[in-house]
């Protein structure tokens, strides 16, 4: 099922972020900083929707990456219920910077940011997040899909036992899945039957077919191939890398 929402979306502007390149870029930054900044995995999920919702509506050449990438952080750390300073963000993500993007959070927490590179990252913190609300019209809460695969996992008997490896696979394909455009174009319970789809297909899990077991959670056939498709897009740009 196609999302709708009253967010009116340019698919334009969304594809173009993709295939350049800056939409997997941004989303890998956000899941770098998050990691440092010790963030729970749905917050990571959220800043990345967010992002990708925002570049739906708005164009990379008016709102720099580097912004939204710091201005997400901020909004979703706040809207998952796990807020973290400014001068946190500001210090992780300047410490990806200058350490080639490979330090640690220790290292990270002792970076010494100079004064005007500081207030420079603070201001563009807060007017990103002013720039992404207005934006998306205050539509910043995220329904994530992963409860949804949970769900279905355990509905079909995959969640534990023998299965633990399959379930592990179709979790990470759906972290991946949340960095890409799919997250604005799909409902998260289509999402998470494409995860498992994938999945299915990857390791040989054979499935329920009679009745196909995605029509017991409102997906159809045709808009897991495609969200498949992305994610064969996402992991093929991994591998040229």
């Amino acid at each position: 099922m196609i999302l709708a929402n009253s967010v009116a979306k340019d698919t334009h502007l969304i594809r173009e972020c993709a295939a350049s390149g800056d939409l997997f870029k941004a989303t890998n930054l956000i899941a770098q900083c998050g990691i440092l900044l010790k963030l729970p995995q749905t917050a990571i999920a959220t800043a990345q929707t967010i992002l990708i919702r925002f570049y739906s509506v708005s164009s990379v050449n008016q709102y720099p990456i580097s912004d939204t990438v710091l201005g997400v952080l901020f909004l979703a750390s706040k809207t998952e219920e796990c807020a973290r300073k400014i001068k946190d963000i500001v210090n992780v993500y300047f410490a990806l910077q200058i350490f080639n993007n490979q330090p640690n959070a220790e290292t990270a927490a002792f970076v010494d940011v100079p004064y005007d590179t500081y207030n420079e990252y603070k201001d563009a913190i807060i007017q990103s997040e002013i720039h992404i609300l207005a934006r998306l019209g205050f539509q910043v809460h995220v329904q994530h899909p992963h409860g949804f695969m949970v769900n279905y996992l355990q509905s079909l008997g995959l969640a534990t036992g023998e299965h633990t490896e399959f379930a592990q696979y179709c979790w990470n394909c759906l972290n991946d899945l949340v960095r890409t455009e799919v997250v604005v174009y799909f409902q998260p319970n289509v999402i998470a039957c494409a995860a498992i789809y994938y999945g299915s297909r990857k390791l040989n899990v054979a499935l329920p077919t009679t009745p196909p077991w995605w029509e017991l959670f409102d997906a159809v056939l045709e808009d897991m191939e495609v969200i498949s498709e992305h994610l064969e897009a996402l992991y093929e740009r991994g591998r040229r890398k």
